[in-house]
């Protein structure tokens, strides 16, 4: 009775195993019909959805949010960053986020209208911003 089953207990394993490639094999041939949407539809669909964002409002919370950024970076260095290469890679990325919120900053304040000259993706984040 128990080499019964054993031999079931491999069957079933073997055929979950052979039916998780095939789908994986399906994902990978078919990116568009994949199991996740692709992200700049959906960031689309989103915007399309939120309210149109305070320009002034969104410009100055995004200033804020640039130089909060630093905050926190020399406990962040002390705790992560044991050795220079990490904290060259901590400050690049506070770096980075900064340069990005500021070019949404400046963004924000250069538009007329949000739905003329910003992506989805910048009136999603400038609305989240104005929470």
């Amino acid at each position: 009775m128990l080499k019964f089953k054993s031999v079931k207990f491999k069957q079933i394993f073997l055929s979950c195993w052979v039916a998780g490639i095939v789908v994986l094999g399906v994902a990978i041939a078919l990116p568009e019909t994949s199991l996740a949407a692709s992200l700049p539809p959906l960031m689309a669909n989103i915007a399309d959805r939120a309210p149109e964002p305070n320009l002034e409002r969104g410009s100055r919370e995004a200033e804020k949010a640039s130089e909060k950024v630093y905050e926190g970076l020399d406990r962040t260095q002390k705790v992560i960053g044991k050795t220079q290469k990490r904290n060259e890679a901590i400050e690049y990325a506070r770096q980075h986020a900064s340069d990005r919120l500021d070019s949404l900053a400046d963004k924000a304040r250069t538009a007329k209208g949000a739905s003329d000259s910003l992506s989805p993706v910048d009136k999603v984040n400038l609305d989240l911003m104005q929470e």
